[in-house]
């Protein structure tokens, strides 16, 4: 049995982003990343996806015995966008336009080819500001995961 299956559901989250059409500008930038990449330096891309910390948060016994178990763990994921002359709204709005892709993709707990029970994007924070040519949005999110280890 697995100590726990979230450092796999993560490599699969990344990987299944990096193969999403929808995200298919962001991978061409090299801007999706596994952890947290540099932020607001010159030449960063414009609008980054990074998946970030696990957060592991129940694990109880199934049915008699010990020899199944089931996790709750929240990986963190936080999309960040600044284009040329956008508006606050604008930034926000292409922030939610990636998290709705996400959201999708997970949508179903088969997604990570593990055993997956539940999953599903809970959004967190949504941060305003100006960026380095417009107004920016960072938009941290979790991904909550049940797992079964048996």
């Amino acid at each position: 049995m697995p100590g726990t299956y979230a450092f796999d559901v993560k490599d699969a989250l990344v990987d299944k982003l990096l193969l999403e059409p929808g995200l298919a500008a962001l991978v061409a930038d090299d801007a999706v990343t596994y952890g947290y990449g540099v932020w607001s330096v010159p030449g960063r891309p414009r609008a980054t996806i990074w998946v970030g910390e696990i957060e592991w948060d129940d694990e109880k016994s199934v049915g008699l015995g010990q020899s199944r178990r089931d996790e709750w763990f929240r990986i963190m994921i936080t999309i960040e966008v600044t284009f040329p002359g956008d508006t606050q709204k604008e930034a926000n709005y292409r922030a939610r336009d990636y998290m709705k892709i996400i959201e999708a993709m997970v949508r179903n707990p088969r997604w990570s080819g593990l055993p997956v029970l539940e999953s599903e994007i809970k959004p967190q924070l949504l941060g305003e500001g100006p960026g380095d040519m417009g107004r920016s949005a960072m938009l941290i999110m979790s991904l909550h995961v049940k797992a079964r280890k048996s």
